[in-house]
């Protein structure tokens, strides 16, 4: 599986906003699942094994206090936290860049 990235903001997109720019001034948080390398990654980080391919985190401040909430077993339950913890109204996917 392919990790999918969804970037959760607190308000609507403004008119003059193209649906592909990626706002920063209303980010609350980053809604995203889990491939092999970063459930390894997570699952050595916290000493546990409850990372697994295919679940979803949600991920909220700075980069120096990062918080993340999960493992979520789907895309929904995860967005409904956003929703709920951190007011995300809305999401857009975050593109890759090669």
């Amino acid at each position: 599986m392919s990790e999918q990235q969804f970037l959760g903001y607190s308000r609507e997109r403004l008119p003059d906003e193209s649906p592909f720019d990626l706002a920063t001034d209303a980010l609350c948080c980053l809604v995203m699942t889990l491939d092999s390398p970063k459930a390894n990654t997570l699952n050595e980080m916290h000493n546990t094994d409850a990372f697994i391919s295919g679940m979803v985190i949600v991920t909220s401040g700075e980069c120096s206090n990062v918080q993340m909430a999960g493992p979520f077993d789907s895309l929904d339950e995860a967005f409904e936290y956003a929703r709920i913890e951190h007011g995300a109204i809305r999401f857009q996917s975050k593109p890759e860049f090669i």
